[in-house]
């Protein structure tokens, strides 16, 4: 297993979506409104024991970061930094963008 898998199962993806969206409990799941696409009635599941989201209708699915990557429209690493976490590698590398004045750490 590598650092970015262990760093996976460290997360709670329902506190991580429930960050953006409301979710609301079924059974052992959560479910809310997709924001992925025009959702009126609760299409996106969260399934903790999996730590997975999926929505039928627009076929979004993944893990919490994939949530945060698409929902944010972000690129590897940028949702681990959204989250305030990086994962540890061996070669860390610096890059720097001057239209935010930001400086991001990348594995």
């Amino acid at each position: 297993m590598n650092d970015l898998q262990t760093l996976k199962q460290t997360v709670n993806i329902v506190d991580v979506i429930g960050h953006y969206i409301t979710l609301k409990p079924s059974g052992s799941e959560f479910v809310g409104l997709c924001p992925f696409h025009d959702d009126t009635r609760p299409s996106m599941t969260v399934v903790p024991s999996k730590q997975i989201y999926w929505c039928p209708v627009c076929g979004a699915t993944g893990d919490a970061f994939d949530f945060v990557m698409e929902y944010k429209t972000l690129n590897y690493p940028r949702p681990f930094k959204s989250l305030g976490i990086l994962p540890e590698t061996s070669t860390q590398h610096q890059h720097r963008n001057p239209a935010k004045n930001e400086t991001i750490n990348a594995g």
